[in-house]
């Protein structure tokens, strides 16, 4: 595995997890002295996540993002004041 996102240490510092750049899966890698464990998901999610954070336990809060719902669009307006001063 290669690369990856947002970068956490388990509450007891032995694993590292980290999202996949599909933005949809976490994967865990464990310390193994001083070197770490071919990387395991941990879970995936149908839509894609935003921001997790690792709590005691093993336990995670995750937010994703709404798959259904998409960016408002942004309207560009060049030269406004000119259209601006046309009746």
């Amino acid at each position: 595995m290669a690369g990856g996102t947002a970068p956490q240490w388990s509450t007891d510092g032995r694993t590292l997890y980290f999202g996949h750049r599909d933005q949809r899966t976490l994967l865990a890698a464990s310390r193994t002295g001083n070197s770490f464990a071919e990387p395991r998901t941990v879970f995936t999610y149908d839509n894609m996540v935003s921001a997790y954070d690792v709590l005691p336990g093993g336990r995670f809060v995750v937010l994703e993002r709404d798959a259904v719902a998409a960016s408002p669009p942004i309207h560009v307006i060049v030269r406004w004041p000119d259209s601006a001063a046309r009746p």
